[in-house]
């Protein structure tokens, strides 16, 4: 039997015009957490963290402290009541039992909500932001379906069938525009979504079973040796522009993404026969190694009495990266360059020149923290500088081969 763990908590971050900010619970079984409102709003200044309950100088401290002890004890009384009828416990069940819910009534929305709100209470330890906000994103697209095909705000998870799923898929190809890629990760994600709800026994199968989704060969683009000399040789009268071309090097130089690059501190340089960095990628949490360069270390010595470095104690000032990726287009404008410039190119564009320039796939693979190889193999496209620079070792060999027949 899992144990019920309850923490009472104050959100400051979703403080209203009045400014109150919500009071919640967050209880967890097992691996499972759920978020409960409380209906209790309170100035900040007088929760009390260490205590988990409204401070008593708060004028209505004992009628509110007793309304969220109140919630608390609903919540044991689900919990016991699960124990007492020998059922299976989950955090989940036990909102929808506080919530009058029963299996038939769960909806689409309240399935992705409650995945939004336990990937947020693991969000940055387990999961990262931007996972967070394509599932946000992805409820925005679900909604938006609805109304335009069925002209519904929500509908139970019992009625979603094999043909809401290619109905949903249609949509996203015709309706949305987006690429057969794109719209397979939509898809992806409705699976996992349906795929809580089996765990969750909200359904009791998935129509996923019969579905098999298509994905088209990736084209990525990278700049070649000669374009990012471009880059390095760009000049400009705005900083920012300059501060933003630095970055994007970097990444060209090691192969690190964005939010690898913006949380880049001096702690992640190891130095022992030579300096290179030690980083936790990200996105697969597998731990790389990359060797820095003297392009790469100059760059890192350019900004070390930078103030922005020195007060947050990262090796580069990023921006958001949006506006990073508004600034790169202004470079690319500048320098008219075909090619869109962002900060995944710069991530391509360095395992790109390594493969051309000999270095074998299973070292680029750990380099970039890849967790399967096969991830690798995206960026093994032949270019035309890898095809002259193998054939020109042939060439010499048959140089050297007729000059002995000779």
């Amino acid at each position: 039997m899992y144990r019920l763990k309850i923490f009472t908590y104050c959100i400051p971050s979703k403080m209203n015009s009045k400014g109150l900010a919500p009071v919640r619970l967050r209880i967890q079984i097992h691996n499972e957490t759920i978020n409960l409102a409380t209906g209790v709003s309170i100035d900040p200044e007088y929760w009390d963290k260490k205590k988990g309950k409204i401070k008593l100088k708060h004028p209505r401290a004992s009628n509110l402290n007793s309304q969220i002890k109140e919630f608390e004890t609903k919540v044991y009384q689900c919990y016991d009541s699960c124990i007492f009828n020998n059922e299976d416990i989950s955090a989940s069940k036990i909102k929808n039992l506080l919530q009058g819910k029963t299996t038939s009534d769960i909806t689409l929305s309240f399935l992705i909500d409650y995945h939004i709100n336990n990937l947020e209470s693991k969000v940055p330890v387990q999961y990262s932001i931007s996972t967070l906000k394509q599932f946000q994103t992805l409820k925005n697209k679900l909604l938006k379906f609805l109304n335009d095909s069925y002209s519904l705000t929500d509908i139970s998870l019992n009625q979603i069938n094999y043909r809401f799923i290619t109905q949903f898929e249609a949509f996203n190809l015709t309706v949305e525009k987006n690429s057969t890629n794109t719209t397979s990760k939509y898809m992806k994600r409705l699976r996992t979504l349906l795929n809580v709800a089996l765990r969750q026994d909200w359904i009791n199968a998935t129509p996923f079973s019969k579905y098999k989704g298509k994905t088209e060969p990736s084209n990525r683009q990278y700049l070649s040796q000669k374009e990012l000399l471009q880059i390095e040789e760009f000049k400009s009268n705005d900083l920012s522009l300059e501060t933003v071309r630095d970055g994007f090097l970097f990444m060209a130089y090691t192969g690190l993404s964005y939010c690898d690059l913006k949380k880049l501190t001096s702690n992640n340089i190891i130095t022992e026969e030579r300096k290179f960095l030690r980083i936790e990628r990200g996105k697969t949490k597998q731990q790389c190694e990359i060797p820095l360069f003297e392009k790469s270390e100059k760059l890192i010595e350019k900004y070390s009495n930078n103030l922005y470095c020195k007060n947050r104690n990262v090796l580069f000032p990023v921006l958001s990266n949006q506006k990073m990726n508004q600034k790169l287009k202004s470079i690319a404008k500048e320098l008219k360059l075909t090619k869109p410039l962002t900060c995944h190119i710069a991530r391509h564009t360095f395992a790109t020149i390594s493969l051309e320039l000999g270095v074998p796939i299973e070292t680029l693979s750990k380099v970039l923290a890849h967790s399967n190889i096969k991830t690798t193999q995206i960026y093994g496209k032949i270019t035309q500088a890898k095809i002259e620079k193998d054939y020109s070792v042939m060439a010499n060999t048959f140089g050297r081969f007729e000059k002995k027949v000779g």
